[in-house]
């Protein structure tokens, strides 16, 4: 849908990214893949748990705690 999304995730973790909104933003460290305005697709720290968030309208922030 149309909101925002926050996605708060420990920084030592790995993770396979899918993330698509109208903006997308993130500080990756240790990232392979696509990153772009709208879209991060990839892996961080060699990958690990999926993470998939899509909104329509809103914008994805991926921060790390």
């Amino acid at each position: 849908s149309g909101g925002s999304i926050t996605v708060t995730v420990p920084e030592e973790n790995g993770y396979d990214l899918d993330l698509d909104g109208n903006r997308v933003r993130a500080e990756l460290k240790n990232f392979t893949g696509e990153y772009e305005k709208d879209e991060i697709k990839g892996t961080v720290n060699g990958g690990g748990v999926k993470i998939r968030a899509k909104t329509s309208g809103g914008s994805i922030r991926l921060n790390y705690r």
